[in-house]
């Protein structure tokens, strides 16, 4: 176990529609891509802006709550923790890869086995983010 708190299949499962791409054109509503300005798509850039200004300082500075929402039963709550990883990749990318032999597995699990497209989706484009790792390493 990491300060994440994640290990062998300690994560819950849950449902949601949409899909999510850097917050850019998501809509955590249906997920309509229409390019409107919404909340997440603003939180999703200043969460960018602070990770490319203050690289990993951003993450350890979000850590504990990002590892609180990735514990936390409600998915919608769940995905936006999944959701901020991926957001975080280009700032804070050494940092969260230092926790991703635990990540790694809650993401893949989350990708294979949950029922909501959103989490399925944000899982896939986290992973994404960081096509760079290998488990192994």
């Amino acid at each position: 176990e990491d300060s994440f708190g994640l290990q062998n299949n300690q994560f819950g499962h849950g449902s949601g529609e949409g899909s999510s791409d850097e917050g850019e054109g998501s809509d955590t509503e249906g997920g309509a891509n229409t390019g409107d300005w919404n909340l997440r798509k603003e939180a999703a850039r200043a969460l960018d802006f602070l990770a490319r200004h203050f690289k990993e300082d951003t993450f350890i500075s979000a850590q504990e709550k990002i590892a609180a929402y990735l514990k936390n039963n409600d998915w919608v709550i769940r995905e936006s923790g999944i959701f901020c990883l991926g957001v975080l990749s280009k700032g804070s990318h050494d940092s969260i890869t230092q926790h991703f032999h635990h990540l790694f597995p809650f993401l893949m699990e989350s990708l294979n086995q949950n029922e909501h497209p959103l989490i399925r989706s944000s899982a896939f484009w986290t992973l994404s983010k960081y096509h760079q790792f290998s488990p192994s390493k």
